[in-house]
Protein backbone atom coordinates (compact mmCIF):
# COMPACT_ATOMS: atom_id res chain seq x y z
CA UNK A 1 0.00 0.00 0.00
CA UNK A 2 1.00 3.64 -0.31
CA UNK A 3 0.94 3.89 3.45
CA UNK A 4 3.42 1.03 3.76
CA UNK A 5 5.68 2.59 1.14
CA UNK A 6 5.61 5.89 3.04
CA UNK A 7 7.06 4.12 6.09
CA UNK A 8 10.11 2.84 4.22
CA UNK A 9 13.26 4.76 5.15
CA UNK A 10 14.73 6.72 2.23
CA UNK A 11 18.27 8.04 2.03
CA UNK A 12 18.20 11.23 -0.01
CA UNK A 13 21.01 11.94 -2.44
CA UNK A 14 22.27 14.90 -0.42
CA UNK A 15 22.27 12.71 2.72
CA UNK A 16 24.32 10.04 0.96
CA UNK A 17 26.77 12.68 -0.25
CA UNK A 18 27.16 14.08 3.27
CA UNK A 19 27.75 10.61 4.72
CA UNK A 20 30.34 9.75 2.08
CA UNK A 21 32.12 13.05 2.63
CA UNK A 22 32.19 12.51 6.40
CA UNK A 23 33.68 9.01 6.07
CA UNK A 24 35.78 9.44 2.93
CA UNK A 25 39.12 8.87 4.67
CA UNK A 26 37.91 5.53 6.08
CA UNK A 27 35.27 4.37 3.59
CA UNK A 28 34.78 6.11 0.26
CA UNK A 29 31.24 4.65 0.02
CA UNK A 30 30.09 5.99 3.39
CA UNK A 31 29.22 2.56 4.75
CA UNK A 32 26.88 1.70 1.87
CA UNK A 33 29.01 -1.00 0.20
CA UNK A 34 29.00 -4.61 1.38
CA UNK A 35 31.99 -5.52 -0.82
CA UNK A 36 35.47 -4.09 -1.11
CA UNK A 37 37.90 -3.30 -3.91
CA UNK A 38 39.06 -6.31 -5.88
CA UNK A 39 37.51 -9.11 -7.92
CA UNK A 40 34.03 -8.66 -6.45
CA UNK A 41 33.97 -4.95 -7.37
CA UNK A 42 35.14 -4.72 -10.99
CA UNK A 43 34.07 -1.06 -11.46
CA UNK A 44 33.62 2.13 -9.47
CA UNK A 45 31.78 5.18 -10.79
CA UNK A 46 31.51 8.81 -9.71
CA UNK A 47 28.23 10.67 -10.09
CA UNK A 48 27.89 14.42 -9.54
CA UNK A 49 28.75 15.40 -5.98
CA UNK A 50 30.92 13.41 -6.27
CA UNK A 51 29.04 10.35 -5.07
CA UNK A 52 31.05 7.15 -5.52
CA UNK A 53 29.16 4.04 -6.61
CA UNK A 54 30.46 0.47 -6.69
CA UNK A 55 29.43 -2.09 -9.27
CA UNK A 56 29.48 -5.74 -8.27
CA UNK A 57 29.69 -8.87 -10.39
CA UNK A 58 26.02 -9.90 -10.14
CA UNK A 59 24.14 -10.22 -13.41
CA UNK A 60 21.94 -7.17 -14.05
CA UNK A 61 23.57 -5.46 -11.07
CA UNK A 62 21.56 -2.24 -11.57
CA UNK A 63 18.27 -4.15 -12.11
CA UNK A 64 17.31 -2.51 -15.40
CA UNK A 65 16.57 -5.66 -17.45
CA UNK A 66 12.92 -5.79 -16.41
CA UNK A 67 12.22 -2.18 -17.36
CA UNK A 68 14.12 -2.61 -20.64
CA UNK A 69 11.96 -5.64 -21.45
CA UNK A 70 8.86 -3.57 -20.68
CA UNK A 71 10.18 -0.92 -23.08
CA UNK A 72 10.23 -3.48 -25.89
CA UNK A 73 13.81 -4.81 -25.98
CA UNK A 74 14.11 -8.54 -26.71
CA UNK A 75 16.88 -11.20 -26.67
CA UNK A 76 19.00 -11.32 -29.79
CA UNK A 77 18.68 -7.64 -30.59
CA UNK A 78 21.50 -5.13 -31.10
CA UNK A 79 21.17 -2.11 -28.80
CA UNK A 80 22.86 1.20 -29.54
CA UNK A 81 23.74 2.49 -26.07
CA UNK A 82 24.12 6.27 -26.19
CA UNK A 83 24.61 6.75 -22.45
CA UNK A 84 27.98 7.96 -21.28
CA UNK A 85 30.61 5.45 -20.15
CA UNK A 86 32.73 8.28 -18.73
CA UNK A 87 32.82 8.46 -14.89
CA UNK A 88 29.06 8.00 -14.37
CA UNK A 89 27.32 4.60 -14.24
CA UNK A 90 24.60 5.25 -16.85
CA UNK A 91 26.38 3.46 -19.71
CA UNK A 92 27.12 0.38 -17.61
CA UNK A 93 23.62 0.38 -16.13
CA UNK A 94 22.07 0.07 -19.57
CA UNK A 95 24.71 -2.36 -20.82
CA UNK A 96 24.41 -4.83 -17.94
CA UNK A 97 20.62 -4.75 -18.23
CA UNK A 98 20.85 -5.43 -21.95
CA UNK A 99 23.30 -8.29 -21.41
CA UNK A 100 20.96 -9.83 -18.84
CA UNK A 101 18.22 -9.75 -21.52
CA UNK A 102 20.49 -11.49 -24.01
CA UNK A 103 21.13 -8.47 -26.21
CA UNK A 104 24.32 -7.28 -27.88
CA UNK A 105 25.39 -3.72 -27.09
CA UNK A 106 27.06 -1.20 -29.36
CA UNK A 107 28.88 0.88 -26.75
CA UNK A 108 28.61 4.35 -28.23
CA UNK A 109 28.18 6.90 -25.47
CA UNK A 110 28.50 10.62 -26.09
CA UNK A 111 31.52 12.88 -26.17
CA UNK A 112 31.42 15.31 -23.26
CA UNK A 113 32.44 18.77 -24.51
CA UNK A 114 35.43 20.10 -22.58
CA UNK A 115 36.69 23.68 -22.37
CA UNK A 116 40.30 24.47 -23.21
CA UNK A 117 42.80 23.20 -20.69
CA UNK A 118 43.67 25.93 -18.21
CA UNK A 119 40.58 28.03 -18.97
CA UNK A 120 39.61 30.16 -15.95
CA UNK A 121 35.82 30.17 -16.10
CA UNK A 122 34.51 33.60 -15.19
CA UNK A 123 31.03 34.55 -13.90
CA UNK A 124 31.61 38.06 -15.31
CA UNK A 125 32.17 36.64 -18.80
CA UNK A 126 29.33 34.19 -18.34
CA UNK A 127 26.68 36.79 -17.54
CA UNK A 128 26.43 38.39 -21.03
CA UNK A 129 26.70 34.96 -22.65
CA UNK A 130 23.84 33.72 -20.49
CA UNK A 131 21.75 36.77 -21.28
CA UNK A 132 22.35 36.29 -25.01
CA UNK A 133 21.89 32.54 -25.27
CA UNK A 134 19.92 31.30 -22.24
CA UNK A 135 17.84 34.04 -20.63
CA UNK A 136 15.00 33.90 -23.16
CA UNK A 137 14.00 30.53 -21.68
CA UNK A 138 15.55 30.51 -18.21
CA UNK A 139 14.95 34.17 -17.35
CA UNK A 140 17.25 37.14 -16.91
CA UNK A 141 17.28 36.41 -13.17
CA UNK A 142 17.56 32.62 -13.72
CA UNK A 143 14.09 32.26 -12.20
CA UNK A 144 12.59 30.66 -15.31
CA UNK A 145 9.96 31.76 -17.81
CA UNK A 146 6.93 30.22 -19.50
CA UNK A 147 9.40 28.61 -21.90
CA UNK A 148 11.93 27.10 -19.51
CA UNK A 149 12.71 26.18 -15.88
CA UNK A 150 14.58 28.16 -13.21
CA UNK A 151 18.28 27.37 -12.87
CA UNK A 152 18.46 28.82 -9.37
CA UNK A 153 16.73 25.71 -8.07
CA UNK A 154 17.82 22.75 -5.96
CA UNK A 155 17.33 20.41 -8.92
CA UNK A 156 20.32 22.05 -10.59
CA UNK A 157 22.68 21.98 -7.59
CA UNK A 158 26.12 20.57 -8.49
CA UNK A 159 25.49 17.25 -6.71
CA UNK A 160 22.48 16.61 -8.95
CA UNK A 161 23.36 18.33 -12.24
CA UNK A 162 27.11 18.45 -12.73
CA UNK A 163 28.91 20.95 -14.94
CA UNK A 164 29.24 18.17 -17.53
CA UNK A 165 25.44 17.87 -17.71
CA UNK A 166 25.23 21.56 -18.63
CA UNK A 167 27.87 21.05 -21.33
CA UNK A 168 25.97 18.07 -22.73
CA UNK A 169 22.64 19.91 -22.71
CA UNK A 170 24.12 22.90 -24.52
CA UNK A 171 25.81 20.73 -27.18
CA UNK A 172 23.20 18.07 -27.81
CA UNK A 173 20.00 19.34 -26.22
CA UNK A 174 18.12 17.22 -23.72
CA UNK A 175 14.76 15.56 -23.28
CA UNK A 176 12.32 17.00 -20.75
CA UNK A 177 12.54 14.96 -17.56
CA UNK A 178 11.99 17.25 -14.57
CA UNK A 179 9.67 19.90 -15.99
CA UNK A 180 6.81 20.22 -18.45
CA UNK A 181 8.40 22.71 -20.83
CA UNK A 182 9.24 20.21 -23.54
CA UNK A 183 12.60 19.09 -24.87
CA UNK A 184 15.52 21.52 -24.87
CA UNK A 185 17.19 22.00 -28.28
CA UNK A 186 20.96 22.43 -28.66
CA UNK A 187 22.17 25.96 -27.96
CA UNK A 188 23.47 27.54 -31.14
CA UNK A 189 26.47 29.86 -31.23
CA UNK A 190 28.27 28.74 -28.07
CA UNK A 191 31.29 26.47 -27.64
CA UNK A 192 32.57 24.58 -24.59
CA UNK A 193 34.52 27.63 -23.38
CA UNK A 194 31.42 29.81 -23.58
CA UNK A 195 29.39 27.23 -21.69
CA UNK A 196 32.08 27.01 -19.00
CA UNK A 197 31.73 30.75 -18.41
CA UNK A 198 27.92 30.43 -18.38
CA UNK A 199 28.18 27.63 -15.82
CA UNK A 200 30.44 29.78 -13.63
CA UNK A 201 27.80 32.52 -13.72
CA UNK A 202 24.96 30.10 -12.92
CA UNK A 203 26.91 28.55 -10.04
CA UNK A 204 27.66 31.99 -8.62
CA UNK A 205 23.97 32.88 -8.65
CA UNK A 206 23.09 29.55 -7.08
CA UNK A 207 25.58 30.12 -4.25
CA UNK A 208 24.07 33.55 -3.63
CA UNK A 209 20.73 31.80 -3.17
CA UNK A 210 22.22 29.23 -0.78
CA UNK A 211 22.38 26.38 -3.32
CA UNK A 212 25.72 24.58 -3.11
Amino acid sequence: TRQALARLPVTRKHELLAQQQAQRAQDVFGGFAAIGFGAEMPRVFASPGPIYEPEGRASDYWRLARSMFAAGFRPGELIHNCFSYHFVPAGSMMETGAHALGCTVFAAGMEIPEPDRGLMASPAKGKPLFERSCASCHGQDLAGTKKGPPLVHKIYEPSHHSDASFQLAARYGTRAHHWGFGDMPPVEGVDANDVAHIIAYVRAQQRRAGIR
